[in-house]
């Protein structure tokens, strides 16, 4: 893996669209002070995700955008692509991909675009690809003489940072730990959903109680309304087998009453035939 090319745009000095091929070996960038040989370092620190203003040499982040000069005016925005090639492997998605473009842009509005071969990503995915590469966040393989002297003073676990970042330790370390922190995170999940499920069963089980009193409720509901419709059919049978025996007894009512209605016309009849024959025999009386 080497880097190919590297397209500078806005950057710092860069106002003008400028394009740097490398090849297999050493390379060399000469010319006099404040021509922008270390504006290229930042540029390349700048594209692989350098996030502390700092380290580029700045005051704030957009001031790595072209500023203006004289006879050019100030540019809205700052772009860099970085090529590299001979690196199967490199994208997990596809791993035999020989040549990557990385890709950083960012606008005065503070708004910025991260690529891998022109496709928009995160930040993350460009430091994810490039962990164990030595251009990772410690940029290990960009070395500043202050670096160097660093290196030599520091400590054993700075060195063992710095072999651990350049052997491609590192990067199986960070996925350990990526990994571990995903386990924790997913037995604390595990460990919630367990206490809602708890929670569930409980509102289950007082749901099932419910339920239970509502089909209890319901079933009392039915059997009284079954008692209701039994109680109006007796008393409604009842009430008709009443009404036929009154009516039976109206109806022998009136035909006794129709019997003493001809007896009473039968002694009236009789009562007026004696009266006549009385009164004949009075005036056959009164005439011997």
């Amino acid at each position: 893996m080497y880097l190919h090319k590297l397209k500078i745009l806005g950057f710092k000095s860069f106002a003008r669209k400028t394009e740097l091929t490398f090849g297999i070996g050493y390379s060399a960038i000469v010319g006099p002070n404040g021509c922008g040989k270390t504006n290229i370092l930042d540029a390349i620190r700048w594209v692989i995700g350098e996030q502390k203003v700092k380290a580029l040499r700045s005051a704030s982040m957009q001031d790595v955008i072209f500023k203006g000069s004289r006879g050019r005016k100030p540019m809205g925005m700052a772009e860099v692509e970085l090529t590299i090639k001979e690196c199967k492997g490199l994208l997990p998605y596809d791993p035999q991909a020989d040549t990557v473009t990385i890709g950083r842009r960012l606008y005065r509005s503070g708004d910025s675009d991260y690529l891998i071969n022109g496709c928009p990503v995160r930040l993350k995915d460009i430091q994810s690809i490039l962990i164990g590469t030595g251009i990772g966040s410690s940029v290990y393989a960009l070395i500043e003489q202050s670096m160097i002297q660093r290196i030599l003073t520091g400590g054993k676990d700075d060195r063992r940072a710095l072999l651990e970042e350049a052997s491609g330790i590192m990067k199986f370390k960070i996925d350990r730990k990526a990994s571990e922190s995903k386990l924790t995170t997913t037995e604390s999940d595990l460990a919630r959903l367990e206490d809602i499920l708890s929670e569930v069963r409980k509102n289950a089980n007082y749901l099932k109680r419910q339920m239970r009193r509502a089909k209890d409720l319901e079933r009392l509901k039915n059997q009284a309304k079954d008692l209701a419709v039994k109680i109006a059919a007796t008393r409604y049978s009842k009430i008709i087998t009443k009404r036929d025996e009154i009516a039976k007894k109206l109806a022998a009512r009136e035909e006794e009453l129709v019997l003493l209605n001809a007896k009473r016309s039968e002694i009236e009849t009789r009562r007026q035939s004696v009266s006549v024959m009385r009164d004949e025999k009075e005036r056959d009386v009164s005439k011997a």
